[in-house]
């Protein structure tokens, strides 16, 4: 018997497994660009010589470090969302 004034408990267990399975695949996503980016890495010397204007390391190095850090921080937080444990009581 439920106390009058509260709300029953409703599972949101399924929008926390889709939810963080959404924000794995942008993980994953991220991490496959900070790996092109670093390919581009070897790949511009060779587009430099043809006349074709390629990015020095100086540009690329910040943003793959940013492609990382953001693959990193959601592949974290897709992993937290589905385990979904109780932390706060």
């Amino acid at each position: 018997m439920t106390e009058p004034g509260t709300l029953p408990y409703k599972s949101r267990r399924g929008g926390l497994i889709f939810f963080g399975l959404v924000e794995l695949a942008m993980g994953a996503l991220s991490l496959l660009v900070a790996a092109l980016t670093i390919l581009s890495l070897f790949i511009a010397p060779a587009q430099q010589r043809s006349g074709v204007y390629a990015p020095s390391i100086q540009q690329m190095i910040p943003s793959a470090a940013l492609y990382l850090f953001g693959g990193a921080l959601l592949a974290t937080l897709g992993v937290g969302s589905i385990l979904g444990r109780r932390w706060a009581r």
